[in-house]
């Protein structure tokens, strides 16, 4: 299903429409479209039981960790390939500024066009640097974790929507919606999880 929201009388309402049904016709789906807050409300009761399981905490924690640790990886292979862009690029800089047989005037603009470059590698190694230090103090703890889903809703309310949604994110896989039922499924990100919260999310 596809976020989305329409506006009457200067309000806006938000809910999920069926892909099936936005993309191939209103008969293609047997769910046309469901408010978002029952969704919502649905993935946020979930989460909440998900603080009556410390075994559940710990593995959604240990997936968390996971996740931090694939993380660093990208990031580490990236800032490889942007210093190893950066030391080619200086050295043909290097090379363009040598070279006098070259016009003066198409010398020039190469010239500004790799200081361009460098600068805007330079900034990505700066943007990827602050990532990684970032990565370096994250530390996941299951105890803690725990604590915080046991007072979910308290921690919660003083999110801002963007941690609101990385909290999300984190702990949740998948959303189901069955039309005919009108029952919400949460699939969450850890395997290990999601069996623990079999017949209790």
């Amino acid at each position: 299903m596809i976020h989305t929201y329409t506006m009457r009388n200067s309000k806006r309402y938000r809910y999920y429409v069926c892909y099936n049904a936005q993309q191939k016709g209103w008969k293609n789906c047997e769910t046309k479209s469901v408010p978002a807050q029952a969704i919502e409300s649905a993935v946020l009761n979930s989460i909440r039981r998900l603080g009556t399981d410390p075994k559940l905490a710990e593995a959604v924690a240990a997936e968390a960790l996971a996740e931090v640790a694939r993380r660093r990886q990208e990031v580490d292979q990236e800032s490889e390939l942007q210093q190893r862009s950066l030391r080619q690029l200086n050295h043909n800089l290097a090379r363009e500024a040598a070279d006098t047989s070259v016009d003066s005037g198409a010398r020039f603009e190469r010239i500004a066009g790799f200081q361009r470059e460098i600068e805007t590698t330079e900034r990505r190694l700066a943007e990827i640097g602050t990532e990684r230090s970032n990565l370096d103090r994250d530390h996941i703890n299951a105890t803690d974790l725990y604590r915080t889903l046991a007072e979910f809703d308290a921690i919660w309310s003083s999110l801002t929507t963007k941690e609101q949604e990385q909290m999300i994110h984190l702990l949740v896989a998948k959303v189901g919606y069955d039309g005919r039922t009108g029952k919400v499924t949460v699939n969450f990100s850890n395997q290990g999880a999601k069996e623990i919260c079999q017949g209790k999310c």
